[in-house]
């Protein structure tokens, strides 16, 4: 009768137990976790910059009800007649969620920040 000797690889087996092998797949999964977990972790820093640049006082703003042909820029215009009328807009419409080109409708109601005397003189206010 013969017999038949099989080499074993012997490298396996020394280490103690069969070492995990990662296919592509396996690879594309790690990354892929790895990459989300980078992904919430900068959102959570910008989020937590981002909040440190608020002062958390509140604007004094006052109500203007939009009358027939005014339009974003008139009444930012007539609101800080000495500032820059460009960024009063875009105040403005920030504050009220309105696009800058948005229509405003007649009868609107919209808030519009106090600029100079009005302003320091709404904060002096109880």
């Amino acid at each position: 009768m013969s017999t038949v000797t099989t080499a074993r690889d012997e490298s396996r087996t020394a280490g103690g137990g069969s070492a995990a092998r990662l296919t592509r797949r396996g690879r594309l999964a790690v990354f892929v976790a790895l990459f989300a977990v980078f992904l919430v972790a900068l959102v959570a820093v910008s989020t937590t910059v981002a909040a440190t640049f608020t002062s958390g006082h509140p604007v004094p703003v006052r109500t203007v009800v939009v009358q027939p042909g005014e339009t974003l820029w008139v009444i930012a215009s007539r609101a800080n007649p000495t500032g820059n009328v460009g960024d009063t807009v875009h105040e403005i419409a920030e504050l009220n969620a309105l696009p800058t080109t948005g229509e405003l409708q007649i009868g609107q109601q919209i808030a519009v920040p106090r600029y100079g005397a009005a302003a320091t003189s709404a904060d002096s206010q109880p």
